[in-house]
């Protein structure tokens, strides 16, 4: 079963067509775009059959927000309230694809959950360039979030030594590590979740091509040990996410 798994991405954009151009130039992704009930949706896939996609929405600072797929919704939703999480918007049915509902947990940190109606396998080979390959939740009560993001994914939460003394609170799904927690910084008012991409080539490359597209740095390419390179950019709109330039196997 596929429940707890990350299987989609979506990025609300105040420019839909420099967005657009940012991701394809830096990660090379293809868009299509489709229209829909509540506009244009510009869907994109990336080499494991994943992917996710851009539509436009002016407001709020924009952020990548994932998918994680759920064998029952309803029952998770029970689980999400009765663990101190909020349900941001009733499940809405996606024809041909499955039923979704945005929620956030205790702190704030918002994730959508989705229930396909046929889950993508499970990929069996290292994420490559443009794929997205982690992510994190960085969370206000690191306690608390864990037990909840468990209690509602079925994810197992490990202490994991980076090495050099460094300890990393990571979530599992079936022996395999999916997503990582952090204490949230102290100016911090609630959590939020964040997106990792490989990246293009090395991080140091990949970085100052972002910024040539108008990319904003906010931690410049740094070894992470065995875990390879990583640096952190904020897209033209806002949007921030992790390069990672994993080392080799």
């Amino acid at each position: 079963m596929a429940h707890g798994r990350f299987v989609w991405h979506d990025l609300g954009s105040g420019d839909v067509p420099r967005d657009l151009n940012f991701y394809a130039k830096l990660f090379g992704w293809e868009f299509s775009e489709n229209m829909g009930n509540a506009g244009s949706y510009h869907r994109f896939s990336t080499g494991d059959g994943l992917g996710g996609g851009l539509f436009e929405q002016n407001g709020p600072v924009p952020a990548w927000l994932a998918y994680i797929h759920v064998d029952d919704l309803e029952d998770c939703l029970i689980t999400v309230m009765a663990r101190g999480g909020t349900v941001l918007m009733d499940p809405y049915k996606i024809p041909n694809t499955g039923t979704m509902a945005l929620i956030a947990g205790p702190g704030g940190a918002m994730i959508t959950l989705i229930e396909l109606e046929s889950p993508p396998e499970l990929p069996t080979r290292n994420p490559e360039p443009g794929e997205f390959c982690w992510y994190s939740i960085s969370a206000l009560n690191p306690t608390r979030e864990a037990a909840f993001w468990s209690a509602v994914c079925g994810w197992n939460v490990e202490e994991v030594d980076l090495g050099e003394g460094t300890m990393s609170t990571t979530f599992f799904r079936d022996g395999v590590p999916v997503a990582g927690l952090n204490a949230a910084d102290e100016d911090q008012d609630e959590g939020f979740w964040s997106v990792a991409i490989t990246a293009p080539g090395n991080c140091k490359e990949a970085t100052l091509k972002a910024k040539a597209l108008g990319a904003t740095e906010l931690m410049p390419p740094t070894p992470m040990g065995d875990m390879g390179v990583m640096s952190v950019v904020r897209d033209p709109g806002g949007a921030a996410f992790t390069l990672w330039e994993q080392n080799a196997p």
